[in-house]
């Protein structure tokens, strides 16, 4: 890490302090890019031989200074970047990488709807290329009177539905892109 990077992550860590086992602060934690390239690195196969600069470089998604609302206009993100609330240009913007990821609601008919926590694609730059679907889940609780691994393969299962008649039809289903769900748990013991 630079020491910009280690800047931005030390205030992220000081402002989320002992609270950053609550969702926001967590979701803007691990919505960096430097920590999610780590966690890549250090959790998915695919990512195992990457550097931090490599793992970034593979994540897809619009960087900017903060989370905003899910897939926003580029022209909004320029003038909420660029300008400060009376509407003079913002210099001391500080340019963090968070990403923007994908739609994190999945609503399907005769599904219901689910939530997930951070939802983005990579593309790899080793080996043979692939698209791949990444959830990663911030959980309080390694154990929340359920197992984490059957709702895991739920939101794995999710993310391959949500996939039709955007990566596949129902006529050639080896367009379906591979799927990982990671889960972060706070208070594993």
């Amino acid at each position: 890490m630079t020491n910009k990077d280690n800047s931005y992550i030390d205030k992220e860590l000081s402002l989320a302090d002992l609270k950053a086992q609550y969702d926001t602060y967590v979701k803007r934690l691990l919505s960096d890019k430097e920590i999610l390239a780590f966690i890549l690195i250090n959790t998915i196969k695919e990512f195992k031989d990457y550097s931090i600069k490599e793992a970034k470089k593979a994540i897809e998604g619009d960087v900017k200074t903060d989370l905003i609302s899910v897939r926003p206009s580029k022209e909004n993100l320029k003038r909420i970047f660029s300008e400060d609330e009376k509407g003079k240009e913002n210099k001391n913007v500080y340019q963090s990488e968070k990403i923007f990821g994908l739609n994190t609601e999945s609503k399907i008919p005769g599904e219901g709807k689910m939530n997930f926590d951070i939802v983005f694609t990579v593309r790899t730059i080793k080996g043979e290329r692939q698209k791949i679907y990444i959830n990663l889940e911030a959980q309080k609780d390694f154990y929340p009177g359920y197992d984490l691994v059957t709702r895991s393969i739920v939101y794995c299962s999710r993310l391959i539905s949500e996939q039709m008649n955007h990566e596949y039809d129902g006529s050639n289903y080896d367009g379906v892109k591979k799927v990982y769900s990671i889960w972060i748990c706070m208070n594993a013991v």
